[in-house]
This record gives structure tokens, sequence and C-alpha cells, in this order.
């Protein structure tokens, strides 16, 4: 598998995004692997397998952040 390089500003727009939707994001996905695109979760699904495949199919021009959203659970045993 091959690097794949962001532009800075791209990381800081995903950041960004993050912060201002991170509510959200708990509420509706927690425990959940998502894929955000253009300021838009454009991929939900139960693995990273999964969500990657269905990314993978749309032929994107720059790579999605993708990850798992964390449980209350897991957000208490962060602290």
């Amino acid at each position: 598998m091959s690097e794949i390089k962001l532009h800075s500003s791209v990381v800081a727009a995903y950041d960004q995004w993050m912060a201002s939707h991170s509510n959200e994001l708990f509420k509706q996905y927690a425990g959940k692997v998502v894929a955000v695109y253009q300021e838009k979760v454009i991929e939900v699904g139960d693995n990273l397998q999964q969500v990657y495949k269905r990314v993978d199919a749309r032929h994107l021009e720059e790579p999605p952040l993708v990850f798992e959203v964390p449980t209350e659970k897991d957000l208490v045993s962060i602290l």
C-alpha cells in the first residue's frame, strides 16, 4: 500500500470539522466507523474494511477521513 499525503490545509479542515461536529458524531455514530469527505459523512459501517471498500468504490479525488467514533465507555476509559 502506498503512502497517502494530505496537504496541511486539508488536515486542518478535517480538524476543524471534527471539532465542530464531535457531539453530533458521538450521538449518531458511536461505535461505528465513518468516512468524512468534503465536510459530510459519506459512509458508515461496522468496521474499517467495510467502509474502505465502499470508499474505494467511489473513486474520490482525495482520500476521506476514516475513523471509528468512540463510544461513551471508550471516552470514559481514556480519561
